[in-house]
């Protein structure tokens, strides 16, 4: 960056959140902040820049694009982006100082369908006199796209302001699990020309009734295109190991409370089931990857269910949290010929102490992600997957979050 800033001198890198970052550059006759915010859960929040007396001053993207920006109280709104950008400071009677947001919101929060969610926009004001700021949130489209009132709000100089959104995530908003939607905050500074949009990311998790899964529908439904992940597309030779539709490869897959236990059934829909592999290397075959995080644990739990080619059950446990111990001998497993369609049904009893869950666990959520693998020949041939971060990749925070009623 200093590159891009010319002649200018660092001058430091100022405290920030993880993830946002901010570096100062100063010349003879003006001051260069460049900035950017590496998550876009929280990307777009503005901060204020005190001009400290500066003639002008004007934002340059990383290309060299230029557009002005306004001075207003002797202050200067720089939203801060995924995408770097500069500002540039002229003239100021001193170093010019980043202050506090202006306005931010919660962050990447989970949603669990037919439940309430709280969001929060907190409303800073840097300034020697009181401000009042206009705020509106928008719902999207799959929430039936909601404006609601704006909300006046009058801050005194120096102090902030928490101003909390009570919403009803719908029951079925056709968005799939672990997936965001984005709510969007408005904002204006009354009595300046400042305004602007922030994001605030809501990831979709699931709601577990107490029913067991014979009188209900699926919780998850892996069977169509956006659930599947094929290792042979784009493979000449392979393209018959491409995925067919749901006969090839598919899922339903149900979670329910048993006394001291939760119960685990997956339906995997297979054209033919093939299973060569010792437990550890199951993956490599027709199986089930299942993945639990539990906040507070250091670590996450991954577990695999498969059938050897006798049809005999057989569990293994990749990944565990520190101190715990493998619950593989306490897993209950059983697998049986899928009812009316070619497949396997995974029956799973998983015993709350084995796996450092207790009730109050259930009804405040942890995360949990599941795969089924499919092999027509040697080898992988891909997966239908409820989100990802477990097959391609190991990254619990992109699993969706479960809240048992």
């Amino acid at each position: 960056y200093s590159l891009l800033v010319g002649d200018k001198e660092f001058d430091r890198r100022f405290p920030l959140p993880p993830a946002r970052w901010c570096y100062g550059f100063k010349g003879a006759d003006s001051y260069v902040f460049v900035a950017w915010d590496e998550t876009e859960a929280t990307a777009g929040g503005p901060h204020i820049v005190k001009a400290n007396g500066a003639a002008s001053a004007f934002f340059m993207d990383i290309m060299g694009n230029a557009s002005p920006a306004a001075i207003e109280k002797d202050c200067i709104l720089f939203p801060v982006t995924v995408a770097p950008r500069f500002l540039v400071v002229n003239k100021a009677k001193k170093a010019p100082e980043l202050a506090k947001p202006l306005v931010t919101v919660s962050g990447r929060q989970d949603a669990i369908p037919g439940q309430q969610l709280t969001v929060e926009t907190i409303l800073s004001n840097p300034f020697d006199t009181s401000l009042e700021i206009i705020t509106r949130w928008c719902e999207p489209y799959a929430f039936g796209g909601k404006t609601h009132p704006e909300v006046k709000t009058a801050i005194p100089a120096g102090s902030t302001q928490p101003i909390p959104l009570r919403l009803q995530v719908p029951t079925d908003s056709g968005i799939r699990h672990g997936d965001e939607v984005t709510l969007t905050l408005k904002y204006a500074v009354i009595g300046t020309p400042w305004k602007g949009e922030i994001p605030q990311r809501l990831a979709m998790g699931a709601y577990i009734p107490r029913v067991g899964p014979d009188n209900r529908e699926p919780d998850f439904v892996l069977e169509n295109r956006d659930h599947v992940v094929n290792l042979n597309e784009n493979v000449p030779g392979r393209l018959h190991l491409t995925w067919k539709g749901a006969d090839d490869l598919s899922a339903r897959v149900w979670l329910s409370r048993r006394p001291g236990a939760i119960a685990l059934r997956v339906d995997a829909r297979d054209d033919r089931h093939s299973q060569k592999n010792v437990p550890n290397q199951m993956w490599q075959g027709d199986s089930v990857q299942f993945a639990i995080s539990v906040p507070g644990q250091k670590g996450w739990w991954e577990i695999g269910l498969s059938a050897n080619a006798q049809k005999r059950p057989m569990a293994f446990c990749w990944n565990r949290p520190a101190g715990m111990k493998d619950p593989t001998s306490k897993i209950q497993l059983s697998v049986t010929s899928l009812p009316g369609a070619k497949g396997l049904r995974y029956e799973t009893l998983l015993p709350l102490a084995a796996l450092g869950l207790n009730e109050r666990s259930l009804k405040d959520g942890f995360r949990f992600n599941l795969l089924v693998n499919d092999c027509d020949e040697d080898g992988r041939e891909g997966w239908v997957e409820i989100a990802p971060g477990l097959g391609m990749d190991k990254d619990p925070l992109k699993f969706p979050v479960v809240v048992f009623e």
